[in-house]
């Protein structure tokens, strides 16, 4: 296991994190908080991965591991080591402050804790204590988008927003919310370098969401559609489907959007406020992917899903002064 990620969430938020690691490292998370993988993947846009540790040194204890440490005689100018503690490694293990001393003692080179060059990390968990290099951070630009000047009480969480377009999409990446409401996955899908397509039925709505991206400095293709109607290609469908707090869903309705979105691409990451297993399946989609995220009263479940037999869709190139293909525009 070269390398190890931490794993960051809240109890109601355990089953999308998860989801996230599956998506992102291929590994199963299966309860863990520290995920061992053989992969370095960048985790600068995870919504729920702290970070990517290149593992230098590990022991059954603290005390073995700081001879290991010295062992390796690493040389860094301008260092800093996080610390992060869980299970018994937090109960009986050494102090924060105790910690980072005595490594940085094992370090030839000085530290710098205000901008450090380097980033050393020492994990302790039920499983033992690493050491490595950092080789990435989450960038936790979702905890700023809350902050947004239009939104409702139905709006996405933005770190859940988050984590739903990495289910799905890439960097370079195109996606389609084609239920956009007030953008917050239009928002976090062009702040992690993902091209951003957005419609909602609502006018009204599309104007706010153009607004929010606009207030973040992002830019996206907004307009105003009927999700059941819309035409294009895309790489990925990432979308909140429309339901109230106490209304039940329109299962009409749903059976028509989710019909019109295999049309548009071959990956969709969803959620809804119940169970819509039968309906994304009836709709002709794969469930590879089912997590749910309660709040209050109501859970959302997130669907991740193929479009088995559909071939990927070429990428539309976009004229971003041109409004997106669509049979309504505005």
């Amino acid at each position: 296991m070269p390398y190890l990620y931490t794993l960051v969430y809240t109890a109601d938020e355990k089953d999308v994190a998860e989801a996230e690691v599956w998506a992102l490292l291929g590994n199963e998370a299966r309860g863990r908080k520290l995920v061992p993988a053989e992969s370095c993947v960048d985790v600068r846009r995870a919504a729920h991965i702290g970070m990517c540790v290149r593992r230098m040194a590990g022991a059954d204890s603290f005390e073995a591991l700081v001879p290991m440490v010295e062992a390796l005689h690493c040389h860094a100018e301008g260092f800093r080591i996080l610390v992060t503690k869980r299970g018994e490694a937090k109960r009986c293990g050494p102090g924060s402050d105790e910690i980072a001393h005595r490594l940085a003692d094992a370090i030839l080179g000085h530290p710098n804790l205000s901008a450090p060059r380097v980033l050393f990390a020492c994990l302790g968990d039920d499983g033992g204590w690493h050491f490595g290099r950092v080789e990435s951070q989450t960038d936790r630009r979702w905890v700023g988008h809350s902050a947004k000047p239009h939104s409702f009480s139905n709006s996405l969480p933005s770190r859940l927003a988050r984590a739903m377009v990495n289910l799905v999409a890439r960097p370079g990446d195109t996606i389609v919310d084609p239920c956009c409401g007030a953008g917050t996955i239009l928002i976090e899908a062009a702040s992690a370098g993902i091209t951003a397509v957005g419609f909602d039925v609502n006018k009204q709505m599309a104007s706010r969401a153009r607004a929010n991206l606009l207030h973040f400095g992002l830019r996206a293709l907004v307009g105003a559609g009927d999700a059941r109607h819309l035409v294009g290609g895309y790489d990925a469908v990432v979308t909140d489907l429309p339901y109230g707090w106490t209304s039940a869903p329109d299962a009409s309705l749903y059976a028509d959007i989710l019909a019109n979105l295999r049309r548009l691409a071959p990956r969709l990451s969803i959620v809804v406020g119940s169970d819509a297993s039968g309906a994304i399946a009836a709709a002709g989609w794969r469930i590879q992917r089912h997590a749910t995220q309660p709040k209050g009263l109501l859970c959302r479940h997130i669907y991740v899903c193929s479009a088995d037999g559909l071939q990927p869709p070429p990428r539309m190139r976009r004229d971003p002064d041109h409004a997106p293909m669509s049979n309504e525009s505005g």
